[in-house]
């Protein structure tokens, strides 16, 4: 069995500091980097520092620890994670959920009552079928 480390950074990761965190995991020979999504703090934005995190790197991984899907579209998230995935083979891996873990950000990925596991489920194969051409 292989095991693998990674590094999250967490909801406060410091923005100046990020390149030279990326270089040094690079370097210490981790497996990933974790971004979290929380929109109302000073957190990075994970698709966009994931992309740069990639760019810096040749081998480590970087991921999402969980992207809310419903209440955006899967679309739009398939092209975010296009580029990223078509620049950088098989060291994109994005996580989804189903809603923020903060209360206070809910209201900021709307679905009707009743209905957030069927819009995440659709989502999904949504979002594999606009993501698994481009990579092929």
């Amino acid at each position: 069995m292989k095991v693998r480390f990674g590094a999250g950074l967490g909801a406060g990761s410091p923005l100046p500091d990020f390149s030279r965190i990326v270089d040094r995991l690079e370097r210490d020979g981790l497996d990933s980097l974790w971004l979290s999504e929380h929109i109302r703090s000073d957190a990075v934005d994970p698709l966009i520092v994931m992309a740069h995190a990639l760019s810096r790197t040749t081998r480590l991984k970087a991921g999402t620890s969980v992207t809310v899907l419903p209440g955006r579209h899967p679309v739009l998230i398939a092209a975010q994670l296009a580029s990223p995935a078509g620049l950088a083979p098989r060291r994109v891996l994005p996580v989804f959920g189903l809603q923020p873990a903060r209360p206070g950000e809910r209201e900021l990925f709307p679905a009707p009552e009743g209905r957030r596991g069927a819009l995440f489920d659709e989502s999904l194969d949504r979002f594999e079928t606009e993501l698994l051409p481009r990579q092929n």
